[in-house]
């Protein structure tokens, strides 16, 4: 079963919250998915309002929803509880995309804006583009960000990646801004460019794999390893390995090639 959400670009100042669209959509009529409600601003619409909606290959057994146009920014919280299926946003994705994912995967052709991956439990958020702020971290006033699943940048990410990560794992294949893994606790966060400063700062547990950066005085140099293997990922070359943030008393490790 294909969905297909083709937007009429027909989105003013204010973002649209489209919270609807994930895999509940799977279960219901054309009608019915015509119908759901997203808000745009305190005004209650409808999907229609906002999509021209279609269904291809009715009895597939694959489960996918494409999003094209050339607005898809506009729209919040696009894939929010993902439990299954694939959702596809061909152009660049709005705030929270794939927040308190659970499963499924998301695959969003362009950027995507900040908040993106939000306390994720499992499944896949894979971003072409680059990554605003906050991707993977943790709600304003929670104790922890992303807990489980997995998150691929192909371009650079903002501030505080992996914010107060409690588990899965995020791989960033450019550079990242300030504060990447603060207040970390568990799981894996990969720099395969340039880190910016304060990486792992405040950070307690997990691990942090990076390929360039300068580290803060709250870590300790250790030895070195070579061809790591971590959380299931292996890495190629030697590697100098630090332990910190000694100022919480933590016992984060980084690795920084060598």
């Amino acid at each position: 079963m294909k969905i297909l959400l083709r937007s009429k670009n027909n989105v003013d100042d204010i973002n649209v919250e489209a919270d609807g669209v994930n895999h509940q959509l799977f279960g219901m009529t054309l009608a019915e998915i015509k119908k759901v409600a997203v808000h745009e601003g305190n005004q209650e619409r409808t999907l229609s309002d906002f999509f021209d909606v279609t269904i291809e290959d009715e009895k597939g057994k694959g489960r996918l929803i494409v999003l094209e146009g050339d607005d898809l920014s506009k729209f919040k919280r696009i894939g929010e509880a993902l439990a299954e299926g694939e959702v596809q946003v061909n152009g660049d994705g709005g705030m929270y995309c794939g927040y308190r994912m659970s499963g499924g995967r998301i695959v969003v052709e362009g950027n995507c804006d900040a908040f993106c991956g939000m306390d994720m439990s499992g499944g896949e958020l894979v971003i072409k583009g680059n990554a605003s702020d906050y991707l993977g971290a943790a709600y304003r006033g929670e104790s922890a960000g992303m807990k489980g699943g997995r998150i691929t940048v192909h371009g650079n990410a903002g501030v505080e990646v992996g914010s107060r990560l409690a588990g899965g794992t995020i791989v960033i294949k450019g550079d990242t801004d300030l504060f990447t893994g603060i207040h970390m606790k568990k799981g894996l966060i990969v720099i395969e460019g340039t880190a910016g400063p304060r990486v792992g700062a405040q950070m307690t547990g997990g691990t942090i794999v990076v390929s360039k950066g300068e580290l803060m005085l709250g870590f300790k140099e250790g030895g070195s390893i070579k061809d790591p293997k971590i959380e299931g990922e292996g890495f190629s070359g030697d590697f100098k390995t630090f332990t910190g943030d000694l100022v919480e008393n933590g016992k984060g490790t980084i690795l920084l090639m060598d």
